[in-house]
């Protein structure tokens, strides 16, 4: 999977960013939200630095950062690209004491990267560090309602991924067609 996510050509990557940015806004589940997180991509993950700048341009969005605690990542507020600093794992994350999302009684909306993704029941293969499965569980105990969507190129979709009675499955699973 990682070396089809890294065959994906510059060119597709771009328009590919460009078609999330445009169409995840408006999808069900986001549009309503009351709170929206999204990963900061890294490498050669489906970009969403423009889909940060458009959720961004309607208020404040919650990126993940993991925390000292060994496994433990929480959703914490940017309010423009600017905040954004340098986190574990190399990955751009909000800074420290940016304020934690609080979800009780929240309709929230969180847009995950994956590995690959599961066609059939969109379970998620992450990188093996469990911190979105954890967030996610957390997130749904609390949530008024937890809308989770995958962001995937088309060949990250599978007909089957690896599993563990832990891993959560994502309520949609989105790709560009641009990739």
């Amino acid at each position: 999977m990682r070396q089809a996510r890294a065959a994906v050509p510059a060119a597709a990557r771009r328009a590919a960013a460009d078609e999330t940015a445009a169409a995840v806004p408006a999808l069900p589940g986001v549009r309503e939200a009351d709170a929206v997180c999204v990963y900061v991509s890294v490498a050669d993950e489906l970009g969403t630095r423009p889909l940060l700048a458009a959720l961004l341009a309607r208020g404040p969005v919650w990126v993940p950062r993991v925390g000292a605690a060994a496994g433990v990542m929480a959703f914490h507020r940017v309010e423009r690209p600017a905040d954004l600093v340098p986190g574990r794992f190399g990955v751009p994350t909000a800074p420290a004491g940016a304020p934690v999302l609080e979800a009780a009684g929240l309709r929230v909306a969180v847009l995950v990267p994956g590995l690959a993704f599961d066609a059939g029941d969109r379970v998620r293969l992450g990188m093996g560090g469990g911190y979105y499965d954890r967030a996610l569980a957390r997130l749904r105990r609390g949530a008024a309602s937890l809308h989770t969507i995958g962001l995937a190129y088309r060949a990250q979709v599978v007909a089957d991924v690896p599993r563990d009675a832990w891993d959560v499955a994502m309520d949609q699973v989105w790709s560009p067609r641009e990739a």
